[in-house]
């Protein structure tokens, strides 16, 4: 709606008649945060089960080494997380969600952890996925470049 004065100096412009919320969802809110008793934690047989199937420097656990998983890269959210697997293969993959599904526990996926809401960033202590080593295409077809050929 908009309103003009008779003078015609002022112009009055209300845009929206209803009252807008926003809801700050940042680290430092009230908001008490509890773990899921349904998830189970991380143990040394589970580091030993991801070693087994992951090559030197696929399984990250030295808590120096864990910061740059466990904090989003603008430092706005920082997790908990214990651990961080860095899988090259879907086998791996496969391997590692069937054992976090059979043991109940947490896993949270990261591409290049350059999201802005936090949502690769673990709360508790989640197994941290990271995909930065799947930087391989072994095959790649766009079916639409056969109407341009």
């Amino acid at each position: 709606m908009f309103s003009l004065k008779s003078n015609g100096t002022t112009i009055i412009k209300r845009i929206l008649t209803t009252k807008i919320l926003f809801k700050s969802y940042s680290t430092s809110s009230n908001v008490t945060v509890t773990r899921n008793d349904k998830y189970s934690q991380v143990t040394e047989e589970d580091i030993s089960y991801f070693k087994s199937i992951l090559e030197e420097g696929g399984v990250i656990t030295d808590k120096d080494d864990l910061r740059m998983y466990n904090t989003d890269w603008m430092n706005k959210y920082k997790g908990n997380s214990k651990v961080a697997l860095r899988p090259k293969t879907t086998e791996q993959i496969s391997a590692i969600l069937k054992h976090c599904h059979s043991r109940s526990l947490a896993v949270v996926p990261q591409g290049g952890n350059t999201g802005l809401v936090g949502g690769s960033v673990p709360v508790f202590d989640e197994v941290i996925l990271s995909l930065g080593l799947m930087n391989k295409v072994s095959f790649f077809k766009i079916f639409f470049f056969d109407f341009f050929y």
